[in-house]
């Protein structure tokens, strides 16, 4: 058999799981099982399939020994790059494929339900019809004649002779100031 490249068709990963939206921080690869798939190889009958985190593949993920062509990988972390490689290996042991490079990404939360806002109508005021206006006449107000009380005369008189008491008595009660001897 030629050590032909071996021939596969990843690119595509097919769920094989429930899809569930995440909320939290739940990992979108929790309960989902993915398959990684290619391209048989002519003549051969087992291949090695490599999982790893790096493409050196130096610490493999999974290392195992498959009769099929394809392989389902189980609880993948979310944001991950993941490596991946096969050959096959019986009846002879082939290259390695080129290595494979993918990502889970997480499921995004489901789009919000459309929201409809309809306009109430406009509120319908009625307004009654005003009765007819009537028309009411007042008469005009006589004008008051100026007349000044005599009791304003009588407080005006007795305030000018208050007024005229208390300015005598300031004066009559004033003193001339004391004056000491002088000592000698």
């Amino acid at each position: 058999m030629s050590r032909a490249k071996l021939l596969f068709t990843f690119l595509s990963l097919i769920i094989t799981g429930l899809l569930f939206f995440c909320s939290g921080p739940a990992l979108a690869s929790d309960n989902i099982a993915w398959v990684l798939s290619w391209s048989p190889v002519s003549g051969a009958t087992r291949y090695e399939f490599q999982l790893a985190l790096n493409p050196d593949f130096t610490a493999p993920v999974v290392d195992t020994e498959v009769a099929s062509t394809s392989i389902q990988a189980i609880n993948l972390d979310t944001g991950t790059d993941y490596f991946w490689r096969v050959r096959a290996t019986m009846p002879v042991l082939g290259d390695w494929s080129t290595i494979a490079r993918f990502m889970i990404v997480a499921l995004a939360p489901p789009p919000a339900p459309l929201l409809i806002i309809t306009k109430a109508p406009p509120p319908v005021i009625n307004i009654p019809t005003p009765p007819p206006a009537q028309h009411i006449v007042i008469p005009p107000q006589p004008t008051p004649q100026q007349i000044v009380p005599g009791f304003i005369w009588t407080i005006l008189v007795i305030a000018a002779v208050l007024f005229i008491a208390v300015i005598t008595l300031i004066v009559r009660t004033r003193t001339t100031p004391m004056r000491l001897p002088r000592s000698t």
